[in-house]
């Protein structure tokens, strides 16, 4: 299974490997990249608005359902996830989150 943001689209789209895809996600803020947690979870970074600092944001994608799990993030870029925490690199605070 290979996961990917579409940054311009905003969706999360997964292809299967009989190269079947499955779209997760839709309506997300200009994600920039993701994790997989390898249970079918996906923490997505979103830029956020261009004009609206501090609108950048980490989503958690389950099952279709989406959700914030970090806010007011001002460029979130790299992310890290390890067995039991999450890091952000959030660009425009200068600053990694956990």
């Amino acid at each position: 299974m290979l996961a990917v943001c579409e940054y311009g689209d905003g969706r999360l789209p997964v292809i299967k490997g009989d190269g079947a895809v499955t779209v997760l996600a839709s309506g997300l803020n200009r994600p920039t990249g993701l994790a997989s947690a390898g249970d079918g979870t996906f923490y997505v970074a979103e830029a956020g608005s261009a004009t609206e600092p501090g609108s950048g944001r980490v989503v958690q994608v389950r099952g279709g359902d989406t959700r914030p799990v970090l806010e007011g993030l001002s460029e979130p870029h790299g992310r890290a996830l390890t067995r039991d925490d999450l890091f952000v690199l959030d660009r425009g605070g200068k600053a990694v989150l956990r």
